[in-house]
């Protein structure tokens, strides 16, 4: 008999995002940004379209990659039908390289540290 796996359920979404890396320790921010778009999103996880992947030193995919370092802090502005700031603290669990509109881009996809069911539910 086969099992089956439930697939979550995914928002083919553009939200706007600032993605930083936050030492896990003592919560500190690292002060440089990348920009990016958040381009599918569930409760547990997201696509986070990035161009530029390299944040000084530090590689914001294997930087959290199964770190005990830093977690990426995703920084969604008030946009759209999102009136409030959202910050989510993820892992990278993946990453590609792709095309988006014409440009070389980073696909990361992470997974958050703790369910956004109250943000998914306003999505949907």
């Amino acid at each position: 008999m086969a099992s089956f796996l439930l697939k979550r359920i995914r928002i083919n979404t553009e939200l706007a995002v600032s993605v930083s890396l936050q030492n896990i320790r003592t919560g500190e921010i690292l002060p440089e940004s990348s920009i990016g778009y958040v381009i599918d999103f569930s409760q547990e996880g997201a696509c986070v379209i990035l161009t530029k992947i390299m944040l000084k030193s530090q590689h914001l995919f294997f930087s959290t990659l199964d770190s005990n370092q830093f977690d990426l802090l995703l920084c969604l502005e008030p946009q759209d039908i999102l009136q409030d700031k959202h910050e989510i603290t993820a892992q990278s669990i993946w990453m590609n390289s792709s095309k988006y509109k014409g440009k070389h881009v980073f696909k990361i996809g992470v997974k958050f540290l703790q369910k956004q069911q109250k943000l998914f539910t306003l999505l949907k």
